[in-house]
């Protein structure tokens, strides 16, 4: 009778940690930066390769998400950005570098309106900037900072008025 106890118990304690052995999921961490400054880029999307399993990253450039199982592929998106897949096999905290890419833009629409209007349709102010324009011009890396410091002589803030930026 006291063997049948043991067993039953020890029965009973490997179904009772089956589910978590059997459902065990991996959670990835990690940081996006610039890779020329440093600095944090918050709020790229990150996707687990082949499945809808994502996420964002913060404010400060951290995110996580869990996945299934490793090893797995990673994706990492940002506008203006390069994309990246980086594969992952351990659950070690991540730092992933962006590199710009102005040749990723194709036409880049500021309103001051806060509608998406058809340039075709604009009964506003339109003018056009190309990416080479652009490079160099900025006092920080970021696209409003070139948009800015590219077109002095744009009256940038007439109320109700449209700005369209081809890169």
């Amino acid at each position: 009778m006291k063997k049948f106890k043991q067993k039953a118990l020890s029965f009973l304690v490997f179904f009772a940690f089956l589910p978590g052995l059997v459902l065990a999921q991996e959670t990835l961490t990690g940081k996006t930066i610039e890779k020329s400054t440093g600095n944090i880029i918050p709020f790229v999307n990150v996707v687990e390769k082949g499945t809808s399993n994502g996420t964002t990253s913060n404010m400060n450039g951290e995110f996580s998400l869990s996945v299934e199982k490793l090893p797995t592929t990673l994706r990492f998106t940002y506008l203006g950005y390069e994309s990246q897949e980086i594969n992952v096999s351990t659950s070690s905290p991540l730092t992933v570098s962006f590199i710009e890419s102005a040749a990723a833009l194709e036409e880049v629409v500021i309103t001051g309106l806060a509608t998406s209007v058809k340039r075709s349709n604009a009964a506003n102010a339109v003018s056009s900037i190309s990416s080479q324009e652009l490079v160099g011009r900025a006092s920080q890396p970021t696209l409003d900072g070139a948009l800015v410091t590219s077109r002095e002589n744009v009256n940038r803030f007439v109320l109700g008025s449209t700005l369209d930026y081809d890169i």
